[in-house]
């Protein structure tokens, strides 16, 4: 990983032990919605009486689906990718905030219902705590996103130009509908035993009606 848009020769060994440190960060979004996480900071390495440099921030945002913070899913237990990231980033002296999503782990919001357009305003409300760090370079401000959290980095940026990047980790590339279709065509032919070749036209046809259906009630689907 090159970090050279951010003033950094390299981030590209493995962190070492105790080379970052992490605080509690409290984002307010509006009256409904407090995100909960953490960010993790560079260790210093300045003298005790001197004013620490200010570093480049970071944020990462999740796919689909209620997250915590460290990108923690049931059925991969122990797995945590977003903070193994964060503690990577931080070992090559980046701050980095990872949050749980509305109405996940300690943030409080309603992720029922939700849209991709939500967790693109929690992402730039998440930027604007960023920005108001002490410790933090404001000019030097990315967003990682992934899945759907990269379309969330995509809308953030649109309306925020003065980020310095964005790094996008399997990004959609075609409409959601699209997307899903997909997901279901492979889901359907990777089962020849439950969904026979011959019965794949019909049970797709059915399944596609279902999901424009779902998507009238459903404001995150109909959105995607």
């Amino acid at each position: 990983m090159s970090c050279a848009w951010l003033g950094i020769a390299a981030c590209t060994t493995p962190a070492p032990t105790g080379a970052w440190r992490e605080e509690r960060a409290v984002v307010v979004v509006d009256d409904s919605t407090t995100l909960v996480g953490a960010l993790m900071r560079p260790a210093s390495s300045a003298p005790a009486a001197a004013v620490e440099p200010r570093v480049p921030g970071v944020l990462l945002i999740g796919g689909s689906g209620p997250q915590d913070r460290d990108g923690t899913r049931v059925e991969l237990s122990g797995y945590a990718p977003w903070r193994e990231l964060s503690e990577s980033l931080a070992a090559a002296g980046m701050a980095v905030l990872r949050l749980d999503d509305r109405g996940t782990g300690e943030s409080g919001g309603r992720f029922a219902g939700a849209t991709t357009d939500d967790f693109a305003r929690d992402a730039a409300a998440a930027v604007r705590w960023l920005r108001a760090q002490p410790a933090i370079d404001r000019a030097r401000i990315g967003l990682v996103g992934h899945s759907e959290g990269a379309v969330v980095a995509l809308l953030a940026a649109r309306a925020d130009p003065a980020l310095a990047a964005l790094v996008l980790l399997g990004a959609p590339s075609r409409p959601g509908r699209d997307i899903a279709r997909w997901q279901r065509q492979q889901l359907v032919s990777s089962d020849l035993a439950r969904w026979p070749g011959e019965a794949h036209t019909t049970v797709l046809a059915a399944a596609d009606a279902e999901a424009e259906l779902l998507a009238a009630a459903d404001p995150w689907l109909r959105r995607w």
